[in-house]
């Protein structure tokens, strides 16, 4: 497959941490055919490390804006002009529980033409509130702004992004051999090969062929980064 990043939460040196590891791959390969980047279960985090990720593979345009009342644009983030990665092929994988700054990474690159979404609907985070707390301790909970990306479109409360290519989410079993498999792979040689082969041992005895797909969403955007010029 192609190389795949797991992002679980948009926290402080996201997007250096994620640079980095783009830089030393290239210094290993002569180029970066395509990259998948997971976004599943990643419920947001910190905004300006969800831009800086867009902004290493967009070379212009808006990322995203809100808009207060009145569709007043109260806060904007635009891309710096070029980028190293402008041109590597992008899948995204998302699913239900991809929400807020992980809905701004991947409805911006989709909107920008950058990168094609698989999986199934995120959750739909697309607005910003602030709680007020009075001296009753009763609360009030104000929507102030709401999320835009590029050509007006709109990250929607509980509708949430479509995929460009639904793929329902593999099961429990498929993803506990694809993490056994992982682990497997951090083994000595001789350990490694015998564990791969209890492993098919096991898969079949569950009526499933060895070299079962055990995760249909990350291999369904595998094909789509290959297919891509």
């Amino acid at each position: 497959g192609f190389p795949t990043v797991r992002i679980d939460h948009f926290q402080r040196s996201t997007a250096a941490d994620l640079e980095a590891g783009l830089n030393l791959l290239a210094r290993r390969k002569s180029r970066i055919r395509g990259l998948v980047i997971d976004l599943r279960g990643n419920p947001g985090g910190l905004l300006d490390e969800a831009v800086a990720v867009v902004d290493l593979f967009l070379k212009e345009g808006m990322i995203f804006e809100s808009r207060g009342r009145d569709n007043k644009t109260v806060a904007r983030a635009d891309a710096k002009p070029g980028s190293r990665w402008e041109r590597t092929p992008l899948v995204i994988l998302i699913n239900g529980k991809s929400a807020s700054a992980s809905e701004i990474v991947a409805g911006a690159l989709q909107a920008h033409g950058r990168a094609k979404l698989v999986g199934t609907p995120t959750y739909g985070k697309g607005s910003v509130q602030r709680m007020y707390i009075f001296e009753d301790h009763s609360a009030l909970k104000l929507t102030v702004s709401r999320y835009y990306l590029a050509n007006g479109t709109v990250v929607a409360d509980r509708e949430g992004l479509k995929p460009d290519v639904v793929v329902e989410a593999p099961t429990e079993h498929s993803m506990a051999t694809e993490r056994l498999h992982v682990l497997v792979d951090s083994l000595p040689e001789a350990k490694r090969l015998e564990a791969k082969g209890l492993i098919g041992t096991l898969t079949e005895d569950n009526n499933s062929p060895a070299t079962q797909k055990s995760d249909p969403q990350l291999e369904a955007a595998w094909k789509i980064v290959h297919e891509t010029p």
